[in-house]
């Protein structure tokens, strides 16, 4: 995999996050991944040393990271449900 200089930051953010991803057990088996608390992210921005100025514009990129990586994971939960069923 290769990552842009300028997208370096936001993936090491990304990473270090990742570990805080909820898996929730529902009802009938059924489970699904909650994103991290926007607090928690918020300071390992500042754990990571992110400017204060740069930290929007950090989120708005961590955002786009994690609403996807989220989107495949669950479908993977999903397919796996079906699958046990």
């Amino acid at each position: 995999m290769q990552v842009w200089p300028c997208n370096w930051p936001v993936l090491m953010l990304f990473m270090a996050c990742s570990r805080h991803w909820k898996l929730v057990l529902g009802g009938m088996g059924g489970a699904h991944w909650q994103a991290t608390d926007p607090l928690a992210v918020q300071q390992i921005m500042r754990w990571q040393g992110v400017q204060r100025r740069e930290q929007a514009e950090m989120w708005r990129l961590y955002v786009v990271m994690e609403t996807e990586a989220l989107r495949v994971m669950n479908e993977r939960e999903a397919e796996g449900a079906k699958k046990a069923s």
